[in-house]
């Protein structure tokens, strides 16, 4: 058996926190958010499905850009 305090006991979430969750997450959101926002305003304005879906791939690989331009990146 291992030893250590327990935090949470089975089926229970005692301690767990939105906000701890969300920082813990936030990179997957946010690549997630990427393509379905765009590709959402576009259908949003009545464009057709292919446009939006182009729409979202193009402004997917224009946000990594520019993410990774504005952001400092270190080995």
């Amino acid at each position: 058996m291992k030893k250590g305090k327990v935090v949470s006991a089975s089926f229970s979430f005692e301690g767990w926190e939105f906000s701890k969750w969300l920082v813990g997450h936030w990179k997957t959101i946010k690549e997630v958010a990427k393509p379905l926002v765009p590709y959402y305003l576009s259908w949003m304005n009545g464009l057709p499905t292919e446009w939006s879906l182009l729409i979202a791939a193009l402004s997917t690989g224009i946000l990594s850009a520019l993410e990774y331009f504005i952001k400092e990146y270190r080995e």
